[in-house]
């Protein structure tokens, strides 16, 4: 098992910890991927606001593309719950699978529609290396939403079902 310094050490490999900030753009040819099967109409995260938005407290539009800050997930996807049950709009994140977390135990597992895992981990713009997380798409679609308690995964006999998005493989849970 790595110590911690060994963990450092790794981990600033892919530079995230050199920055000052967790957030991150996405991939410009997995959002292009993205955005021709949801049809982005608005980003109420974008990463250099101009001028400065606060996308927690402006109703978002019908198709959103959602790429949070990562250690400030779970407001996020709050509002996208929201917004889906009241405006009947759309909301695909970006996120780190972190399915022990309580956003995810108590939000994402119970709400979201459809949840993608990554079977590769991600290089974001402006960096060399991938982001050490496993990452995943998790959407939010008001016309197939309704609540579910968390529930086992039925695997196939050949495996998971996967998902292509562009060069971006995944591993469909829901």
């Amino acid at each position: 098992m790595a110590s911690k310094s060994q963990k450092l050490k790794i981990s600033r490999k892919c530079g995230f910890h050199n920055k000052t900030t967790t957030s991150v753009q996405t991939p410009t040819d997995l959002y292009e991927v993205l955005n021709t099967e949801y049809n982005f109409d608005f980003d109420p995260c974008p990463l250099d606001p101009q001028p400065k938005l606060n996308g927690l407290q402006v109703e978002w539009k019908k198709s959103n593309f959602v790429n949070p800050p990562y250690d400030k997930v779970g407001p996020w996807i709050e509002k996208a719950i929201k917004e889906a049950l009241t405006c009947r709009n759309k909301s695909v994140f970006l996120i780190p699978f972190r399915a022990n977390t309580k956003y995810f135990t108590e939000m994402v597992f119970k709400w979201c529609t459809n949840l993608y895992v990554f079977s590769k981990r991600i290089i974001f713009e402006g960096y060399t290396a991938p982001l050490p997380l496993l990452m995943c798409i998790v959407v939010f679609d008001p016309e197939k939403m309704h609540p579910s308690e968390p529930r086992a995964v039925q695997v196939p006999p050949c495996g998971f079902p996967t998902k292509i998005f562009g060069k971006y493989s995944t591993v469909v849970l829901k």
